[in-house]
């Protein structure tokens, strides 16, 4: 923060183009701007939080996805395998009613 109050001082100081506030005005003004600029990282901060709890709840939510489309396919596999099971059954039942 010092060293960041020291170099805008130091620019303003040697601004040529345009006027510059009162000497006792600066101070006031490096402040400022430097909360503005911790502000500013502050902000930068929650934001890449966010984003990381946002990436973090993609996967989680791809991965979920993932897992329930795995349970899908094993319950069509299930359902077949007893679709083919009551069919044999009943081919059996038809055989044993032709028979009796």
């Amino acid at each position: 923060v010092f060293e960041i109050r020291a170099r805008l001082v130091a620019a303003l100081s040697e601004e040529q183009t345009s006027p510059l506030p009162p000497p006792e005005l600066l101070p006031r003004l490096v402040d400022a701007l430097v909360a503005r600029v911790e502000q500013a990282e502050v902000a930068r901060a929650h934001a890449e939080e966010a984003v990381t709890l946002a990436v973090g709840d993609t996967l989680a939510t791809e991965a979920r996805a993932e897992t329930l489309q795995i349970e899908l396919d094993v319950l069509h596999q299930t359902r077949e395998r007893e679709q083919e099971e009551l069919a044999e059954a009943r081919r059996r039942a038809n055989t044993v009613q032709q028979i009796t």
